[in-house]
């Protein structure tokens, strides 16, 4: 017998979609109904490598790659193994009492249980250990499901089922090694352990998952709450994991170690620091485009948190009718300095800055790497994964120049090396001073360029909900020139004009620089797993001296009138060159700016610097015009 975790009114839950989510049920269905045609496609929301290539349906598969798919990658294979096509076919008859949804899972779990095994033959294929700790969940729940709808599955299949979860519980306890103390295979792994032991009545299984959890959890999440691999898409599989285990267990009335919530609700609010204000993720590192909302929306109801989070067509599965607390807080700018991510907020504006840990094969090369979003909409963007494949878009994608990056002399000292590797690894760092004046401000340092004696240094600087400024430096010798080159990828949805003007829907962004030279280009922009789109990229170029900067000025909604101006020290009079300072005057129809930025400090006597309206002291100064003083951020 098969002990029921989740569905506790299906009534509720089944108007509650239609009336709420109605897109979300438009996806279930039509889902199933290329399902019960006899087409395979990997479209779950939460799926890591989904592909829409349609391939038919047949016994021979679970094992073996179809030729359809692109360079025969394995992945398809593994995401099929997940058995999350079944679920929605389980859902759509909750939906519809439509047999041939019934019919069409088990003709597929029929052929999964009978071509397949748990033995080292499948291990590589339909039983790799990370499809078998997800599957345990997708059973579960389409077996409740069934029988919710007074269609309940065969007695002989519910039996086989059975025995099988066995299975899954003896191949997870037994694989088990460092690697999945640290990597989100671990949690995601136990999770299907703890849920099948659940399920079956073995509480053993429960204990030595809910021991692991506690040790991969603790090993595994930062401090400021980010999943430590740093891709945003594998810290929402960690945390739904993490995050069912305590809804299965807290409905089960089964006791769990302390540290299991607790870094749940940590990742929690890890997440709701890093999404949009719709629950949309910024895709960085091997992340999709994916909204989260459903997550952000469990972890409010179940630790009574204030995330303003909408109820997701998931949540209605879990909690029926129920509702989280009315309590909500808008995001707000933070720094997560475990990380090394600094989000900049006003309004619906939000930039993100980048310069911390790789987060190992899930992480790319993108050192001081700078988006920037509107609403829920990343604009300026990383450019996606595309493919776990070692090939030349594997690397493509994971280098540096797909990244929101800055570039000297020609070359970037880091290079991808397959599909999970890299040529070399630099140390970064990241600081950020967080409403100071009512600005915000994040600061990184690069140190790849070491051996040709220079650092990297980015400024982001965010002024209102419409300006970000970003400032480039190249900390070297003075008497040295290089050649500068940044690059700034925006979004499949976003048009750049020859003006350097970027249109968005209904948001628009202006550009002005301090480069010499720009142009603008195509790029390769994957938004999911198995999809390449072409998008605009804008690239910019000078020539700068050891300790000079570029100064890059994005002005939402409107042109901003951007200058340089001189910068002078009051009492001595001298005048401040460009390897010491960069001021820039910044003018729009709803204020005026001085900004002032140094890349070191000076050798003088005490003195105040001036620049416009502007006196003061510090390495980073704003003021708008009006104020009596400057903002000192830095």
């Amino acid at each position: 017998m098969i002990r029921k975790i989740y569905i506790r009114d299906l009534g509720s839950s089944i108007e509650g979609i239609r009336r709420t989510c109605p897109e979300a049920l438009q996806d279930i269905i039509a889902w199933a109904d290329e399902a019960v045609s006899g087409i395979i496609c990997h479209r779950a929301h939460y799926e890591m490598e989904k592909c829409f290539t349609p391939v038919r349906f047949s016994d021979s598969i679970w094992d073996n790659v179809p030729a359809e798919i692109a360079n025969r990658d394995p992945e398809w294979l593994y995401a099929l193994s997940r058995h999350s096509i079944l679920l929605n076919l389980a859902k759509a008859f909750a939906f519809t009492g439509d047999k041939r949804y019934r019919d069409s899972f088990i003709r597929m779990m029929e052929s999964y249980l009978t071509v397949t095994s748990c033995t080292a033959e499948h291990f590589s294929t339909s039983w790799r250990s990370l499809e078998t700790g997800i599957r345990p969940e997708n059973w579960v729940r389409s077996i409740e499901l069934f029988e919710a709808s007074g269609a309940p599955l065969p007695d002989s299949l519910l039996s086989c089922m059975e025995d099988a979860l066995h299975d899954h519980i003896r191949q997870l306890e037994d694989t088990h090694r460092a690697f999945q103390r640290l990597s989100n295979w671990g949690v995601i792994q136990d999770h299907g352990l703890f849920i099948a032991g659940a399920a079956v009545g073995d509480d053993d299984a429960v204990s030595i998952a809910l021991s692991r959890l506690e040790e991969e959890l603790t090993h595994q999440a930062l401090s400021c709450g980010e999943h430590w691999e740093q891709s945003p898409m594998y810290h929402l599989e960690v945390l739904h994991s993490a995050i069912d285990t305590v809804l299965a267990a807290r409905r089960l009335g089964i006791a769990m170690p302390q540290a299991v919530e607790e870094k749940t609700k940590l990742l929690s609010k890890g997440l709701y620091d890093m999404t949009l204000p719709g629950g949309s993720i910024i895709p960085t590192g091997d992340s999709d485009e994916m909204d989260a909302s459903d997550l952000i929306y469990l972890a409010a109801y179940l630790f009574s948190l204030p995330f303003d989070a909408r109820k997701a067509e998931e949540n209605w599965w879990d909690l029926g009718s129920e509702e989280k607390g009315g309590d909500a807080e808008e995001r707000k700018s933070i720094f997560h300095q475990a990380s090394g991510n600094a989000f900049l907020r006003s309004g619906t504006l939000t930039a993100h800055m980048v310069s911390g840990l790789l987060g190992s094969g899930h992480g790319h090369i993108s050192p001081l790497h700078v988006d920037i979003a509107i609403g829920d909409r990343v604009i300026v963007t990383d450019a996606g994964r595309f493919t776990y494949t070692d090939t030349a878009e594997r690397e493509m994608l994971k280098d540096a120049a797909s990244h929101n990056v800055f570039m000297l002399d020609g070359h970037f000292p880091e290079k991808a090396s397959g599909s999970w590797s890299y040529s070399g690894i630099f140390e970064k760092t990241l600081s950020a001073s967080l409403g100071e004046g009512g600005y915000d401000a994040a600061s990184g340092m690069y140190f790849g360029y070491l051996s040709s004696g220079l650092v990297e240094r980015r400024k982001t600087l965010r002024i209102s909900d419409k300006i970000v400024v970003v400032i480039d430096e190249a900390l070297g010798d003075e008497e040295k020139e290089h050649d500068y080159r940044a690059f700034w990828h925006m979004h499949p949805e976003a048009v750049i004009s020859d003006d350097m003007s970027i249109r968005c829907g209904d948001s628009s962004i202006y550009v002005s620089t301090t480069a010499e030279s720009r142009g603008i280009g195509k790029y390769r922009y994957s938004p999911v797993y198995n999809v390449l789109e072409e998008a605009s990229m804008l690239t910019l170029g000078s020539r700068i001296r050891g300790m000079g900067a570029v100064a890059t000025v994005f002005s939402i909604g409107e042109r901003a009138e951007v200058r340089t101006i001189d910068a002078h020290l009051i009492d001595s009079g001298r005048y401040l060159s460009g390897t010491e300072a960069i001021a820039l005057s910044i003018r729009r129809s709803d204020g005026e700016w001085i900004v002032l930025s140094r890349s070191h400090e000076i050798v003088a006597q005490v003195d105040i610097i001036k620049a416009g309206f502007l006196e003061g002291y510090g390495r980073l100064l704003v003021q708008e015009k009006g104020d009596r003083f400057p903002s000192r951020i830095m």
